[in-house]
């Protein structure tokens, strides 16, 4: 007569295992994808401002909703990574995790990224498109809005790494334990 093997029961895991690792891997590279691709265009405008800052040419600059508005690159992209990334704190919330107090400190971080951005657009961007304006002026305002952005490019990564560290820790943390 031949007898099965017997497997140990099912244990439930830890806080710290891979079960809210698997349980917010969506929504982290959902969040970490439309977020970076906000930074990388915020990054690509900074680039590009910087000719403002040499050669300054009132009135050269699109309408924000024309064709080829930089808006259209990132601003989509740009509410679906935070609502992803609030959807995570949430669940981190919920899930009682450690690393919950780190992703609030994440969402602040966006909160400044979007307040700058969109001081940026409603009050130095119309400037740009001006014609009458001086070129002066722009060059001024091009320094504000390279101060603005940079701001909102560092505060949008710092974000980003926040949101993913957590998860480092808690992969790390789980592979000790085993």
């Amino acid at each position: 007569m031949t007898t099965l093997p017997i497997r140990p029961p099912f244990t439930s895991p830890s806080p710290l295992s891979t079960s809210p690792l698997r349980r917010t891997r969506v929504l982290t590279v959902v969040a970490t994808l439309f977020l970076a691709q906000n930074a990388f265009g915020n990054l690509y405008e900074q680039n590009t401002a910087l000719r403002s800052l040499v050669a300054p040419s009132p009135g050269a600059f699109i309408g924000a909703l024309e064709i080829g508005s930089p808006m259209y690159y990132y601003m989509p992209w740009s509410l679906i990574g935070l609502a992803a990334a609030v959807w995570l704190v949430v669940r981190m919330h919920r899930m009682a995790l450690p690393a919950a107090r780190r992703g609030r400190v994440a969402l602040g971080l966006l909160a400044v990224a979007a307040t700058s951005k969109t001081l940026l657009i409603t009050t130095v961007n119309p400037v740009f498109r001006d014609p009458g304006e001086t070129a002066d002026r722009v060059r001024d305002l091009t320094v504000l809005w390279l101060a603005g952005n940079g701001l909102t490019i560092l505060t949008t990564a710092a974000a980003v790494i926040l949101l993913l560290s957590w998860r480092a820790g808690a992969a790390d943390s789980a592979s000790r334990a085993k």
